[in-house]
């Protein structure tokens, strides 16, 4: 009986035992179950990248996130290699990306942070940031590598785009001339451009130095306060000021700062780009100094000048004067030689044996000859004083030519040349002054005679708009092409040797252009040497 109640009770205890063992276990199942779901949920429901997988390489877990993120499901990716899925074989950098996984799956712990190019399914390029860690089994085997992923692509692509732009940043002002300096707000060095060494010396050592302590003592306190007020403003400011270099020599400098603004548009730096303009304020001080002593040499020059005009015009008037008088008391002897030599020749007083005839003539011929030379000299005078005065009264211009041709026509016949003329039917009336037409026209005539001997001389007249034109053609020696400048220059022949042949002092063709411009006209020569030239000049038809 004992014994059958000690193993009642025994059977009891086991069962009491067995009932608490099993609700243990039950309890712990169903802690473990809510843990499991937990997790998953977490898993699930993160928005990061979450990934298992082997020591092989192989994905055995993706969370949703990550399935979204890489553009794959759960049965795309599960069972794939890690490279070739969401890890290419190199980054767009040319780095080899398979070496480094294999690394991280022989030793996970040195690879607990990583960051990497990934590649979702269509192809594109992200970064993520991964923490990697080893999961282990309840007996401590390891089963493989957990991995958590963020991604990184904005913040890589921001940074890349600042270094970028820090690396165009520095490009451009270590290759610029201009002094470059970003500041703090308290107007302290962050940066200095290469360009600061020839003056402050290494640009390194600048770094975290007041900008303010090589700012010349006089100019300091303007430099401050315009700083003061572009960090309060937010507005730029432009100033001149001196800097004293390295070795204690004022420089004059140029400068315009701007503004740096924060995310949240607060002024966070100061930019200031400068100018070394000491030399080109030497040269300015060395250019005005030049300019005036120009200009005062200029003045004296002037002075001079003038006086020494007043004296060349004083000299040409008393020169002028001169002839004119001479002249004008040559000329009245000269007429009466003339006078009485041809009332001889006409042997009015007896008559005369063939050499007195001779003689007579020879004086009249040489008088004349003088005369015209008197007449030619108290025009040019006259020209050149500006007393010769132009009378424009109505004339007939084809009269006043043929009454030229016939008083040159002597002459052509002694000479046994051949004078023609050819007048167009419009050449009739016309205002100018008719003694100096006939005067210019005598002398052309004239000069065409004197240098042709044989042919002879042709004058053409026409009407071309409102100009009267005239040429003046001969058969003559003809001019050579480097004697054309000279042809209306007083006192000039072309050939100094036909002074022998053809008398003349080369007034007559530079008395023609000067009354042909006074009387609004103008001459001009054409030629060939050997064959024969050709004058023609304009005048207006009716002269004001």
């Amino acid at each position: 009986m004992l014994t059958l109640c000690v193993l009642l009770l025994v059977s009891s205890l086991t069962v009491q035992i067995l009932a608490v063992l099993l609700e243990e276990r039950n309890r712990k199942e169903r802690a473990l179950h809510e843990n499991e779901q937990k997790y998953r949920e977490l898993v699930e429901n993160a928005n990061s990248i979450i990934l298992r997988w082997s020591h092989e390489g192989k994905i055995t877990f993706l969370n949703e996130f990550g399935q979204r993120f890489f553009g794959y499901s759960a049965e795309e990716i599960l069972g794939r290699h890690v490279v070739g899925t969401i890890v290419p074989l190199t980054e767009s950098s040319g780095r080899d990306l398979k070496p480094l996984i294999e690394q991280i799956c022989a030793n996970p712990k040195a690879f607990e942070q990583n960051v990497n190019e990934n590649v979702r399914r269509n192809g594109e390029r992200v970064w993520v940031a991964w923490t990697n860690r080893i999961t282990r089994d309840e007996q401590g085997q390891v089963l493989g590598i957990l991995s958590v992923g963020t991604d990184i692509t904005a913040q890589k692509e921001a940074q890349d785009a600042l270094r970028r732009s820090e690396e165009q940043f520095r490009l451009i002002t270590e290759n610029l001339a201009d002094l470059v300096v970003v500041l703090d707000l308290e107007g302290k060095r962050l940066y200095s451009s290469p360009s600061y060494g020839g003056i402050l010396g290494n640009p390194d050592s600048l770094r975290g130095t007041s900008s303010f302590e090589q700012v010349h003592p006089d100019d300091r306190d303007r430099v401050q306060a315009a700083f003061r007020e572009t960090v309060r403003t937010g507005q730029g400011h432009r100033l001149e000021y001196r800097l004293v270099d390295q070795d204690g020599k004022p420089r004059h400098i140029e400068s315009q700062g701007s503004v740096i603004r924060d995310a949240q548009g607060q002024v966070a730096q100061v930019v200031v780009v400068s100018r070394d303009i000491t030399e080109r304020l030497l040269a300015e001080k060395a250019v005005r100094e030049l300019n005036a002593t120009l200009e005062r040499r200029v003045v004296e020059r002037t002075a001079e000048l003038e006086l020494a005009k007043e004296r060349a015009e004083s000299a040409d008037r008393l020169k002028s004067a001169f002839l004119a008088a001479m002249s004008h008391e040559l000329r009245t002897p000269l007429n009466s030689i003339i006078g009485f030599t041809g009332i001889v020749l006409q042997e009015l007083p007896g008559p005369l044996n063939p050499e007195q005839t001779k003689q007579l003539k020879m004086v009249q011929g040489s008088a004349r000859h003088l005369l015209a030379l008197i007449n030619d000299v108290l025009d040019l005078s006259k020209i050149e004083a500006g007393q010769l005065e132009v009378e424009a009264k109505p004339f007939n211009a084809r009269e006043s030519i043929e009454r030229v041709m016939h008083l040159v026509a002597p002459m052509a016949e002694a000479k046994g040349l051949t004078l023609s003329s050819d007048i167009s039917p419009e050449v009739d009336h016309m205002v100018n002054d008719r003694r100096r037409f006939e005067q210019i026209l005598i002398n052309l005539i004239n000069n065409g005679l004197k240098f042709t001997e044989k042919g002879g001389v042709r004058v053409d007249c026409t009407i071309e708009g409102s100009d009267l034109v005239t040429r003046v053609r001969d058969t003559g020696i003809g001019i050579k092409p480097e004697d054309m400048g000279t042809l209306f220059q007083a006192f000039r022949q072309i050939d100094a040797g036909l002074t022998r042949n053809h008398e003349g002092t080369g007034l007559g063709l530079s008395i023609c252009k000067r009354l042909i411009e006074k009387m609004g006209g103008r001459i001009w020569a054409e030629s060939e040497w050997g064959v024969g030239s050709a004058f023609g000049f304009t005048l207006p038809v009716s002269q004001s």
